[in-house]
């Protein structure tokens, strides 16, 4: 993006310019609501907490305990930069003085924290002078999650540079310029000795948009050596297929790639480089088109999986929000240069449904995942106590409702993409208008202009690709001639006056959306939005026995209810055949109470030939459930670390698009499970059938099992259960699991671990 204190010009110059939140009021509805209540929840929160161990780490006295969660773990310092962030773009979305002061507080106090550090380094990792240190001696280890020992170094830096650049940016603060300099002098410094072969071994951690804040650093600053270090920030196994618009994502952890397309984006700009463009184009449309869910966010578990079994694929761990924050961010990058209203409809379904939805209204906190499976509920996080990956960029989520409702191409044209009650002061061409709607809650808009003089301007408004038949335009309460269609603009050109009404009408309808997979597990949506039905998690399936054209007419509206509906209890059922009354309401609206979003539907004829093998199945899962204490997926990051793994000599992998961890002869890894106290418990482990190895498996440091296993079952997995002796676990909630190599041998693939009651 090109910003009016960027001291380099962009070589690749957009299409379309967006407006300054300081353009953009967001007016009463359910946006303002969001807003406010993240607005509450960041004056509330306290910069000396915040920043405590970046003044430990620097030798200073901290101002306030640290906070509790990720921020007293091992990723502290992250949630500062996306604080920073925060208050920058609340402060220019509300004018509100406070958050300027908050920024301006914070600002000086990293200032000096890098003075108290020799200069140029600020940090609140934990460990952060010796990894670092490492790093500048030239010595790099990663074991795909971590690097020289510490949990995502590079990704916590990147909030920092961002918040600092934002500082500046949004606020004019000139130090936070000084300050971002002066970090990227240090950036340079410890990693100028590192071969490509290193650079390489650092690039298997999660390193966040490094390469994004490098070229910013480069744009506000005109010095080159600063885009020079952006480039070196470029995964080599992840990014070089992409630019060949090879899609490889199976089995990549989501959030880790999402940003790095996000900086080649920006480093297309400053340089023009076309493969880098090709890159950011292609990973948009294939994660948007081929996996991503109704709500369009993506991944499950954090990660991508078999596009071709994405209907397989929902759990309570689905979705993860920095992933839908950081796909918005691509996606107003690309839009600038090619705006297409397929990105506009995009941006309009995860805004509503994964966005708008990730947040209690009550109390403005917000989930990590949004579960897709039957019966979860939103799970939020606490005040002072969670400080997730997710917490850090719902703090910008919420405060920022006002960049992607208006651009305008320089000239006399203005796009208005979303549906939100809001207030554009247009300065340079002298107009204002004000967008009166409740959408979603209703379906229409009303704009109204307002301008000293006749101003000459086209206004090009999405219709969305949701509104098949019905959507006009009345300007003044006449109807304009249209030649759009769903998904496209209407455009009208004339000459404003003053008082001037724009009057959309966008009519909502029922309709179902399936997987490319599996037509016939589907969601209900109404209009844009995506509807849900209130169920316990225990509760049983239900399923939907209809003709597939007559799914839709068989909801009613629930009068004096927005957008609730009535499902027939004819239509809608238990898998033992017990037909039940159902509600729906929008997803955004559901924060209490367990939830179901996809259902499988058959016609009479399908559901009798397959509802016996079907309830047999859901029985089988349903036991392995009740049964299970704990269960870790090996070689997937955010699982290996709620288990506290630990490991020598150990790597994580891919084989058959599943993750799995392994141990060399003379190495181990070991993690933690839980159990229960009183009954005896099995461990059933995943392996591959196509090794022979042995190794033993540890309880406590009590020898459990000595497992030999053959190459007899090429290309299966197989399922190994064996019984922990009570003693073991008796009166414990936890137990340390650990694997080590037998004599001369491997710990082979493991692909994950489940804890059970033995039966």
């Amino acid at each position: 993006m090109q910003h009016t204190k960027f001291a380099v010009t962009n070589k690749v110059q957009p299409k379309l310019k967006p407006f300054e939140l300081t353009q953009v009021r967001i007016l009463d509805g359910l946006f303002k609501h969001a807003l406010e209540a993240n607005a509450k929840w960041l004056l509330d929160l306290e910069a000396d907490r915040l920043l405590s161990r970046f003044r430990e780490f620097a030798g200073l006295e901290p101002k306030g305990e640290i906070y509790g969660g990720w921020e007293s773990g091992g990723l502290s310092g992250h949630s500062l930069g996306h604080y920073l962030t925060a208050c920058s773009l609340m402060y220019q979305a509300t004018g509100d003085q406070r958050f300027l002061d908050k920024v301006n507080y914070i600002v000086s106090e990293l200032e000096e924290v890098q003075q108290a550090n020799g200069g140029c380094f600020i940090s609140g990792l934990q460990d952060c002078k010796r990894i670092f240190g490492e790093i500048a001696e030239g010595k790099v280890k990663s074991a795909g999650f971590d690097l020289n020992g510490g949990w995502a170094p590079w990704y916590t830096q990147h909030k920092l540079f961002n918040g600092l650049r934002d500082a500046y940016l949004y606020c004019g603060n000139e130090k936070a310029k000084t300050v971002l300099a002066k970090l990227g002098d240090w950036a340079i410094g410890v990693t100028k000795n590192l071969t490509d072969e290193l650079w390489q071994e650092m690039m298997r951690c999660e390193y966040g948009g490094m390469n994004e804040a490098m070229a910013d650093v480069y744009a506000i600053t005109g010095e080159e050596k600063y885009l020079n270090l952006a480039k070196r920030f470029f995964d080599n196994i992840v990014l070089d297929p992409l630019t060949r618009r090879e899609d490889n994502l199976t089995g990549l952890h989501g959030n880790t790639q999402i940003p790095k397309l996000i900086g080649l984006q920006r480093i297309y700009e400053l340089t023009g480089d076309d493969r880098f463009h090709t890159a950011a184009d292609f990973f948009w449309k294939t994660v948007v088109n081929e996996r991503s869910y109704v709500i369009g966010g993506n991944t499950e578990g954090e990660y991508f999986h078999q596009k071709d079994r994405l209907s397989e694929r929902l759990s309570d761990r689905t979705c993860e929000t920095c992933n839908t924050y950081n796909m918005l961010k691509l996606t107003k990058q690309l839009f600038v240069h090619d705006p297409m209203a397929e990105m506009a409809d995009y941006y309009e379904r995860a805004l509503v449904n994964h966005i708008l939805a990730s947040q209690n209204p009550e109390d403005g906190m917000t989930t990590y995942m949004m579960p897709l499976r039957s019966g979860c509920a939103k799970g939020f996080s606490d005040p002072y106590n969670s400080f997730w990956c997710c917490t850090g960029t719902s703090m910008e989520n919420h405060a920022k409702y006002g960049e992607y409702i208006y651009f305008n191409d320089g000239g006399e044209t203005l796009f208005v993409n979303l549906f939100i009650a809001s207030e554009l002061n247009w300065c340079e061409k002298g107009v204002k208008i004000i967008q009166q709607t409740k959408f979603p809650e209703e379906s229409s808009t009303k704009l109204t202009i307002s301008c000293a003089n006749p101003t000459n301007l086209t206004v090009k408004i999405r219709h969305p690709y949701w509104v098949e038949q019905g959507f006009e335009i009345l300007v003044n309460g006449e109807a304009v001639h249209l030649h759009s269609h769903p998904g496209t603009y209407a455009e009208i050109t004339r000459e404003w006056k003053d008082g001037d009404v724009v009057e959309v009408k966008l009519p909502m309808t029922l309709r179902t959306e399936g997987f490319a997979d599996n037509s016939n597990r589907v969601a209900l949506m109404y209009g844009p939005v995506v509807l849900c039905a209130e169920t316990d998690y225990d509760a049983e399936t239900r399923i939907i026995v209809s003709e597939f054209d007559k799914i839709t007419s068989g909801l009613t509206p629930i009068a004096g209810k927005t957008l609730e509906f009535a499902g027939s209890d004819n239509m809608f059922r238990t898998v033992s055949g017990e037909k039940i009354a159902t509600a729906f309401k929008p997803l955004y609206a559901e924060y209490k109470k367990g939830f179901a979003v996809y259902w499988d539907a058959f016609n009479e004829s399908a559901w009798d030939d397959i509802k016996e093998k079907y309830k047999a199945e859901l029985d089988k899962i349903k036991s392995l459930e009740n049964r299970t204490t704990d269960f870790i997926q090996l070689g997937e990051m955010q699982p290996e670390r709620d288990h506290n793994l630990e490991a020598v000599r150990s790597g994580a992998g891919i084989f058959v698009n599943r993750k799995f961890r392994r141990a060399d002869p003379r190495g181990w890894f070991s993690f933690d499970m839980k159990v229960d106290p009183e009954k005896q418990v099995e461990l059933l482990s995943v392996y591959s059938g196509t090794e022979a190895c042995n190794f033993e498996i540890y309880v406590d440091d009590k020898l459990l099992v000595e497992q030999k296993l053959g190459d007899n079952n090429p290309g299966d997995f197989i399922d190994i259960a064996t019984a922990i002796p009570l003693e073991l676990t008796k009166g414990k909630e936890t137990v340390k699991i650990k694997f080590m190599p037998g004599q001369g041998s491997y710990v082979g693939r493991v692909f994950g671990c489940r804890m059970m009651i033995k039966e």
